[in-house]
């Protein structure tokens, strides 16, 4: 067995380096082949050594990797080889794919029919799939695909005390929880911290909002996750800092970037989107309400000029009205 145990991708639809980063980091047999690392001849043993002692989260993902291991059947007697599952000959073509798509083979997931229905720009979309998917290049990611700089650190950059994954950055930080919290509390909207990113789109997706609120709600999500992104960046590659509630001033400015270029409202500024909470929310049943009161004053205008046409009128033929019901009677006669 040639394949790497670590390296490559033998177990699900990535790498374990990729899916267990610190467990990748300390292991003693980072370029160990699987046959190795099965530990001979017994199918349900897997030897798994690392280079200190674990801690109590490090034995949990262990245990997880484990019980995945213990559902893997190897054949020692064919030698390694890459095989196409949607093909009777197990090799390649594009016919079996266009075949598989047709027959309905893949997999529709929920998050990626809903992430490009927004107001948000493209690459923001785009960013946004890449972080639901733990895609985003963060320290861990780039350890993981043996990109990361030597020499540099792999703990997050807002806080520098947890490694840098994309779970981290976007959710568990303490940084990034307080940016998500203020932005849902400007929503009125109380929350608990998900597991993943994916987790919280879906929660996200599923709210009660409608229309233009709706689309206010949904462009939260891919402006929090956006600036997140800069200002990590930011902070990276320029060292410079910025607090929380600067970050949601961003977030709150993108938001109503966004919704006035996809619905062209000129009536209202990037400030007053920005400034008044439930943005265009309270500015738009604000504007509903004098609508109405403009309506009703014309109406009652108008009302008001025909009575007193009708007065005058019958006033030329000596009938004079103190009550309504005396020229309804004259009128209708």
């Amino acid at each position: 067995m040639e394949i790497s145990f670590w390296n490559h991708v033998w177990l699900g639809d990535t790498t374990l380096r990729e899916e267990y980063p610190r467990l990748y980091l300390i292991s003693s047999q980072k370029d160990a082949v699987i046959n190795v690392m099965r530990g001979g001849a017994n199918e349900g043993c897997w030897n798994l050594t690392f280079t200190r002692s674990l801690r109590d989260w490090e034995n949990i993902q262990v245990e997880d990797l484990k019980r995945r291991l213990q559902l893997v059947i190897l054949d020692l007697a064919r030698p390694d080889s890459v095989l196409w599952k949607w093909s009777s000959d197990n090799r390649f073509s594009v016919k079996s794919v266009y075949n598989q798509w047709e027959n309905g083979g893949h997999t529709r997931s929920p998050v990626t029919e809903a992430i490009w229905k927004n107001v948000c720009p493209p690459k923001v979309e785009i960013f946004a799939w890449m972080a639901i998917q733990s895609k985003v290049a963060t320290r861990t990611v780039l350890l993981g695909r043996n990109l990361l700089p030597e020499g540099q650190s792999v703990l997050c950059p807002f806080c520098s005390l947890y490694l840098e994954s994309p779970y981290h950055l976007f959710l568990h930080c303490h940084f990034s929880w307080d940016v998500w919290s203020r932005i849902l509390g400007w929503w009125h909207v109380k929350w608990v911290c998900p597991v993943s990113v994916e987790d919280l789109f879906i929660l996200w997706d599923d709210s009660s909002f409608r229309n233009l609120d709706k689309h206010l709600w949904e462009a939260n999500f891919y402006a929090t996750l956006w600036s997140l992104w800069l200002v990590r960046n930011s902070y990276v590659f320029n060292n410079a800092t910025t607090s929380s509630g600067e970050v949601v001033d961003l977030i709150k400015t993108r938001v109503a970037m966004w919704v006035k270029a996809k619905f062209d409202i000129k009536v209202y500024s990037v400030e007053d989107f920005r400034i008044f909470l439930d943005g265009v929310r309270v500015l738009k049943l604000w504007a509903s309400g004098v609508m109405c009161l403009v309506v009703g004053a014309m109406v009652t205008f108008y009302s008001y000029n025909l009575i007193s046409l009708v007065l005058e009128h019958h006033a030329e033929f000596g009938h004079q009205h103190l009550r309504f019901c005396d020229m309804a009677h004259d009128i209708c006669s």
